[in-house]
């Protein structure tokens, strides 16, 4: 009996110095990058041979984030996204805003004007050399909630729809990522996003923070700013893993920070 006793105690302190490690490895993954392979899915192909022709001497690219605080508060996301653009020769603009709904996006003149010229005058075409990433519609979830509203699928749907519709009109050239909203709601709108990319044949990076979020070592200390909005740390994983994506392995190779 004592020798099952003292093989019990021995097993239960591995198991605990396992979890320790396992844990500390969980700690120390913000600082490195989620490695989304993106090598045999079709629809990446227009970016990664845009950022390619940008990295041989190609110029006025333009790289523009469309989202909401989860793109604009805690970490300083433009220099975050300029540390690997810049070594490309791209040019970043950051349109995301606190508290943006796809809905206020869509029916925000000054906002979708001056976005769209914006664009223009940075890249002299119709969306040609230029990149948008788009991730709305975390806002709109809630506001949807708030107000008793079931149908949260149809709720939002319309609006980032008409947001694609409305950007490809503008700018027909364009290339659009889609990366799904991080939150509470991110489940629910995992769906949509895989949706629109379906009907539309674009892109999708679902948000590589969600593996973080769920795990109760990491949700609310080392990679979030309470609950929704990532830390710097956070940030910089969510930054580089998706630029990670969007670049093929000759890019890999000449960027330092996805080695």
């Amino acid at each position: 009996m004592k020798i099952f006793f003292i093989l019990l105690f021995m097993l239960i302190a591995s198991m605990d110095t396992f979890a320790k490690d396992f844990n500390s490895k969980i700690s120390t993954k913000p600082d490195s990058i989620l490695k989304i392979d993106t090598s045999n899915q079709r629809q990446f192909m227009p970016i990664k041979n845009l950022l390619n022709q940008s990295l041989h001497g190609e110029k006025n690219i333009s790289y523009i984030v469309v989202g909401d605080s989860k793109r604009h508060v805690v970490a300083d996301y433009p220099a975050l996204y300029q540390s690997i653009l810049d070594q490309l020769h791209v040019n970043f603009h950051k349109n995301a805003i606190g508290g943006m709904t796809a809905k206020r996006w869509l029916s925000s003149t000054n906002i979708r004007v001056g976005f769209n010229t914006a664009i223009q005058d940075a890249t002299g075409d119709q969306g040609e050399r230029t990149i948008i990433e788009y991730s709305l519609g975390g806002n709109d979830y809630n506001l949807a909630k708030a107000t008793g509203n079931n149908d949260l699928y149809g709720a939002i749907a319309p609006s980032i729809r008409k947001s694609i519709i409305d950007l490809k009109k503008a700018l027909p050239k364009v290339k659009i990522v889609l990366v799904s909203p991080l939150g509470s709601y991110r489940k629910a709108l995992k769906k949509l996003y895989r949706d629109i990319s379906k009907e539309f044949d674009l892109p999708l990076i679902e948000n590589p923070m969600d593996r973080y979020r769920d795990n109760p070592e990491t949700k609310s200390s080392y990679f979030f700013e309470g609950s929704i909005h990532p830390n710097e740390k956070g940030a910089k994983c969510l930054v580089y893993s998706i630029l990670y994506a969007l670049t093929d392995k000759e890019i890999h190779k000449e960027i330092s920070i996805f080695h």
